[in-house]
């Protein structure tokens, strides 16, 4: 009688994380402009992206004012919360 050996099976993979990381924009905020996500996080200190939509849902944050399909916020608004917060 032959035996049959089987492998192992493959490992689940992991599913990747969709959470944006701070990065720092690459534009001024006294230009007209739209600041994502990622850009926002880094202006405010580098806040995690859960911390960072916290924020939003709590309205210690302005609402995106639009989306394209991604949320963003015009350069202007930025600009001015963040002269509010200081």
């Amino acid at each position: 009688m032959a035996i049959k050996i089987i492998g192992q099976p493959e490992p689940k993979k992991k599913a990747q994380g969709r959470n944006t990381k701070p990065k720092a924009p690459d534009l001024d905020l006294n230009q007209p402009g739209r600041i994502r996500n990622a850009h926002f996080q880094h202006l405010l200190g580098g806040l995690s992206a859960s911390a960072f939509h916290m924020r939003i849902r709590k309205k210690l944050v302005p609402k995106p004012e639009g989306r394209d399909p991604r949320p963003y916020w015009t350069t202007e608004t930025v600009r001015k919360f963040l002269e509010q917060k200081k």
